[in-house]
């Protein structure tokens, strides 16, 4: 069930624990939702960090395949109309345009620093679970995708890296996410797997033969095992140049009884300020509100999509966590 975003923005970023966004990011915010004045979603996260008070958030929102024709429609608004003079928005544009069946949704993703830049650019992350399978990796799916994002010769430039990347995943382990981070670089994309225990996390860095892994798992294990639900779903960067030294841990807890305890757990590591363990514990939760003829009456869910474990070996361990926002229909189906 899809509504409008600006409209969900508006029902909903008032209602953040206070504290978790500031009045001038809220600003933000609204204002870069007036260029998706007509583009319906299923839900948008908010990512912040752990270890800071800023009020800075992140935004995020999915769009489904079956959203895809009114994607295209929400281009063709005039208020979308100032975004085509930056050439990323074109690239996102004729990938739906040109959306393929095999991927099941998209993710467009606004950082902080374009909040207030005349023309914002994205990130970008989409559905990638057909790419490898039993029968092997399906190519065109991949390269295809990848050279409308960042263009032939990067994607060429790419393939050697990218396709040791994947070749090497674990028997039955397949990718859940590609991410071109369009606002950040144009040399590299994000792989995101399915989740991964951590044994098997283990014996494919082992495989790739990349960086001693040891020490940051090490850490993740005593600072989730006990409240995760076991499953973890990885990111690392696939560059031009190779694999930088950088790994993500997205976890999801057994239970939302566990959430406290977690961050007691980031607290005590140092990885999470009390201020806004404080907001995370008062987000989850639902009201009811009407969204608008189509959508009707909805209830709209505030809940915990994962925590991110990010390592380096200049930064070392950071903790971030992602806040969904959902509505859903309560019109009685006939």
């Amino acid at each position: 069930m899809s509504v409008n975003l600006q409209e969900l923005v508006q029902q909903t970023l008032p209602y953040a624990p206070e504290g978790l966004i500031s009045s001038q990011t809220a600003a933000d915010i609204h204002r870069l939702t007036d260029f998706f004045s007509d583009l319906s979603i299923s839900e948008y996260i908010l990512e912040t960090s752990l270890e800071d008070k800023l009020g800075d958030v992140d935004i995020s929102f999915r769009v489904l395949q079956e959203e895809a024709i009114a994607m295209r429609e929400a281009f063709l608004n005039p208020s979308f109309y100032p975004l085509t003079a930056e050439v990323s928005w074109h690239k996102i544009m004729e990938f739906c345009n040109k959306w393929p069946a095999k991927v099941q949704d998209i993710w467009i993703e606004m950082d902080q620093a374009e909040y207030r830049t005349s023309l914002p650019k994205p990130c970008f992350f989409y559905n990638s679970e057909a790419i490898k399978s039993k029968m092997g990796i399906e190519h065109s799916l991949l390269n295809n995708q990848l050279e409308i994002l960042l263009g032939r010769e990067t994607t060429k430039e790419l393939e050697s890296n990218l396709y040791k990347v994947i070749k090497s995943l674990p028997e039955g382990m397949r990718l859940f996410q590609i991410g071109a981070m369009l606002a950040r670089n144009n040399d590299r994309i994000r792989l995101v797997t399915h989740g991964m225990k951590w044994d098997i996390v283990e014996t494919w860095f082992d495989k790739l033969k990349w960086i001693d892994v040891k020490p940051p798992i090490n850490k993740w294990k005593h600072l989730s095992e006990r409240y995760s639900d076991s499953w973890y779903n990885v990111d690392i960067d696939v560059t031009t140049q190779g694999i930088p030294s950088k790994i993500g841990y997205e976890i999801q807890l057994k239970t939302i009884k566990d959430l406290p305890l977690f961050l007691d757990s980031l607290v005590d590591a140092g990885l999470c300020i009390p201020e806004k363990q404080a907001m995370i514990l008062k987000w989850s939760g639902s009201r009811g509100q009407y969204m608008g003829k189509e959508a009707g009456y909805c209830a709209l869910i505030n809940n915990i999509c994962h925590f991110k474990l990010t390592w380096s070996p200049d930064n070392g361990l950071s903790a971030k966590v992602y806040l969904r926002v959902k509505a859903v229909s309560l019109k009685s189906k006939q």
